[in-house]
């Protein structure tokens, strides 16, 4: 949390000058340099916000890379964690030691939110990208950062274009460049279903490379605008279910699919686990 930790310093340091000054007309001032503190570090991280503004368009030009590009993954990491605790928004991962800690992963998830990305970011730093729909790469302030970093646009209206996205995702754990997260799901689930049908081709990415796929659940990313900023809101990543290349080996992705959507359906509900099917 490098970011954090320089706006922590910055504002601090911002704070114990105000109150220095003020304290040469009244020595009780310097009790408020707490809450200078504080306003300092939310004006220093809107100034950071507005350098990314001022930053953007002098990359639009730049060709989109080939591989993840380690500079524009930290800024945005950095940017993520940094807002997250600003806006008191906490993440826990629950099953965190089953992730191997020697290989790039490919993550699935359910998508009820545009904060779960943000999430997944926060919780697991990376390098990490996502798959993302095409949109997003325009999106004010993040999307030339997301481009230049290695996010994978993909068009699911598009069989080709599609299949593509996924090849370069499997490419990028094939050579354990970084960990991809991908919403089989396809789009956020706007419904009132726990969840939308599972695209089985998602799971090829982490099936063509060989990569362990790691099942996440994920819980709380909706409350975030009700809460966010002024009342803490957690969000849970509940890795339910690591499946290594030997356990996935004899499987097509179809039943790869439906074991993921068993594993959050029944999790969401409270359910018991589901099994791998039998062999």
């Amino acid at each position: 949390m490098i970011l954090s930790s320089i706006l922590y310093v910055v504002s601090f340091a911002a704070a114990l000058g105000c109150a220095y000054l003020l304290s040469s007309y009244n020595l009780y001032l310097w009790l408020m340099a707490l809450p200078f503190w504080v306003a300092f570090f939310y004006l220093s991280f809107g100034i950071w916000v507005l350098i990314l503004i001022a930053w953007g368009p002098f990359l639009k030009n730049k060709p989109t890379p080939d591989k993840p590009n380690r500079f524009y993954i930290g800024v945005i990491h950095q940017t993520v964690q940094t807002f997250f605790l600003a806006f008191h928004i906490h993440v826990r991962v629950r099953g965190g030691s089953k992730i191997p800690a020697n290989q790039k992963v490919l993550y699935v998830n359910n998508h009820i939110s545009n904060f779960d990305p943000m999430a997944m970011i926060c919780a697991f730093r990376g390098p990490f990208l996502g798959v993302t729909k095409p949109e997003n790469l325009k999106f004010p302030i993040a999307g030339p950062f997301i481009r230049l970093a290695g996010f994978i646009p993909i068009n699911r209206e598009d069989a080709k274009e599609g299949s593509k996205a996924i090849n370069k995702a499997s490419e990028y754990l094939r050579q354990n460049l970084c960990d991809v997260e991908i919403c089989p799901e396809g789009t956020r689930n706007k419904t009132d279903q726990l969840l939308l049908e599972f695209h089985a081709g998602s799971f090829r990415a982490g099936m063509d490379a060989k990569a362990p796929i790691a099942i996440v659940a994920v819980k709380g990313t909706k409350e975030i605008h009700k809460r966010a900023p002024w009342r803490p809101c957690f969000v849970y990543l509940d890795i339910l279910k690591v499946i290594t290349p030997e356990e996935y080996e004899n499987l097509t992705p179809a039943q790869v699919r439906d074991l993921a959507f068993g594993l959050i359906k029944n999790d969401l509900e409270g359910g018991l686990l589901y099994e791998l099917p039998a062999l």
